[in-house]
């Protein structure tokens, strides 16, 4: 819990109020010296006045006291594991147990955030194809709360970012641009490199080999994600498609991701078969899709919690493996038949197919990781 400090709030209300402590004085019956000495933290008032104080400002004694009631990194993940074993089976409690634990910490970013994410999970789980709109809109605007209200910097762009990140799979096109666009940031400054050669200059090898992994991984997933994007806007350019599909997919085995993070490739190989059946590519866009199906029809394993990073980053275990006990909890339950079960609605609702759908091909391909 955050240090109170009666006497500042109090001044602070005083002055929001426009109000001399000679005004407030006079209300409470006490002297001048006496809300003075309080708001220089020099005493307290009595107790008997707290009630009058608070009720002359508007605000509870919780307030008063700007008692903000937060948990620790430890109970959040517990709490967080504890209410995601709700999900498989009875995703209202979830919500209700999430939407309760936010009312009585509400300004406990960390937990807001990570039970905003549950509730989000939870109206997925609840209807993959239509989930609730009255409950998507109320996690985001939890995300919303801790943006406006956090006073950690990291924490608010996060917020904002996944805020953003709804409005765009809302349908929300220009607000969701409105708000990456103010995300944005300069080119970064590139520290790992020079901070892992200061540790390596004292003596720390292990450190530095850990800080470079890192942003190499980090780095080496920004080229894939960027060359993804880039693959449904390559319009009836082929020759610019057919580079970028060997780009990517050359990347992603040079670095050894396929196992260590298979949602890469599962994503280039779907962009990719999307954008050969828009350029009528159909060989080539079948080609892609029957790679995808075979990564998706193993998703289940492959998105498991155990996965290896591979030699070039076998320092960031971290990464790749829950570290405690609660994690591992969360992230099963949260995680537990999305692998499949997204892609499947991923496939079936992507407008590129929308006419494939009697194909039998593309009906063999559902139907093999249905039954996978």
């Amino acid at each position: 819990m955050e240090s109170i400090n009666l006497g500042r709030m109090i001044a602070q209300l005083r002055k929001s109020a426009g109000l001399t402590q000679a005004d407030l004085a006079d209300h409470l019956g006490v002297t001048k010296a006496a809300v003075s000495k309080w708001e220089l933290g020099q005493s307290l008032p009595d107790i008997a006045q707290l009630p009058r104080i608070a009720s002359y400002f508007s605000v509870t004694i919780d307030e008063l006291f700007a008692y903000r009631p937060q948990m620790s990194e430890r109970d959040i993940k517990r709490l967080a594991a504890e209410i995601s074993q709700f999900l498989p089976d009875d995703t209202e409690t979830a919500i209700a147990e999430c939407r309760r634990f936010i009312k009585d910490y509400y300004s406990c970013w960390p937990l807001v955030i990570k039970l905003s994410h549950l509730m989000y999970t939870a109206a997925i789980r609840a209807n993959p194809s239509k989930p609730d709109p009255s409950i998507i809109e109320e996690a985001s605007g939890y995300y919303e709360h801790v943006a406006e209200c956090a006073d950690d910097v990291e924490m608010v762009r996060a917020a904002r970012f996944v805020g953003a990140g709804m409005a765009l799979t809302q349908g929300r096109y220009e607000e969701a641009v409105e708000r990456f666009e103010g995300l944005k940031t300069a080119p970064p400054l590139e520290v790992e490199p020079s901070l892992a050669a200061a540790y390596r200059m004292l003596g720390d090898t292990e450190k530095a080999i850990e800080i470079n992994q890192e942003h190499l991984y980090w780095s080496v997933s920004g080229v894939i994600n960027s060359c993804a994007a880039l693959i449904p806007l390559c319009g009836h350019d082929g020759e610019r498609l057919h580079a970028l599909v060997t780009a990517v997919e050359g990347v992603i085995k040079l670095f050894g991701l396929s196992d260590a993070n298979p949602s890469y490739e599962l994503s280039a190989h779907f962009a990719a078969a999307s954008a050969y059946k828009q350029m009528g590519q159909l060989d080539r866009a079948y080609e892609q899709l029957e790679q995808f199906a075979r990564d998706a029809g193993r998703a289940d394993e492959l998105f498991s919690l155990d996965r290896d990073p591979g030699m070039l980053f076998d320092r960031l275990g971290h990464l790749f493996r829950p570290e405690a006990d609660d994690d591992r909890v969360y992230l099963e339950n949260t995680m537990a038949g999305f692998g499949r079960l997204g892609l499947i609605q991923m496939l079936e609702t992507d407008p590129a197919w929308a006419d494939a759908h009697d194909d039998p091909r593309f009906a063999a391909i559902v139907s093999s990781i249905e039954s996978s």
